[in-house]
């Protein structure tokens, strides 16, 4: 056996790339919620922020640079009640991202849902939250490929306490 059998059965039997990408994780951390502004005597309105902080993991070995994004907050499955923007950021490889970011929850749309005075009564608004990051996925410092990485989210606000906030993600990437 030469020293070129030995290198190619060490390049094959080496680290390989893997082929299917891992899904990251994506957290929403609630800071506040913020500008609580309701009118009931004129006419019933409400509008509310929530800043969040959102932290963003990469299970993969490929860095993740993404564009900036702006997530729907669908609320009883078709009324867009407001968004949360999405800044631009990389993520690094096996790493995470924090960034922070805000959701407008347009008041009126939420009012004139017949599903409103409800969830009030139950004590919960129930939100569900749809973002799309597309960006490019750096591999070995050499490869660019294309990458979109879609997030579905479940968020409920407990509506006796302003910071109660209960969160489920889950996310897919394509390449």
């Amino acid at each position: 056996m030469d020293w070129t059998t030995c290198g190619l059965m060490n390049l094959k039997l080496g680290p390989e790339i893997p082929e299917v990408p891992k899904k990251p994780q994506i957290i929403l951390h609630p800071i506040s919620l913020d500008e609580i502004e309701s009118e009931i005597l004129s006419r019933l309105s409400l509008n509310v922020s929530l800043r969040l902080i959102i932290t963003i993991k990469n299970p993969n070995y490929g860095s993740f640079k993404f564009e900036d994004s702006i997530a729907s907050l669908i609320y009883h499955g078709n009324n867009s009640v407001g968004e949360i923007v999405i800044e631009h950021g990389i993520v690094p490889s096996k790493g995470e991202l924090n960034t922070r970011s805000y959701a407008n929850i347009t008041g009126d749309k939420l009012v004139k849902s017949p599903y409103f005075t409800k969830d009030i009564e139950a004590g919960n608004l129930n939100f569900t939250s749809n973002l799309t990051l597309h960006g490019k996925v750096k591999m070995l410092k050499i490869f660019k490929i294309h990458a979109t990485v879609n997030s579905y989210c479940d968020i409920s606000i407990l509506v006796h306490s302003h910071l109660a906030i209960q969160l489920s993600c889950h996310s897919k990437v394509r390449l």
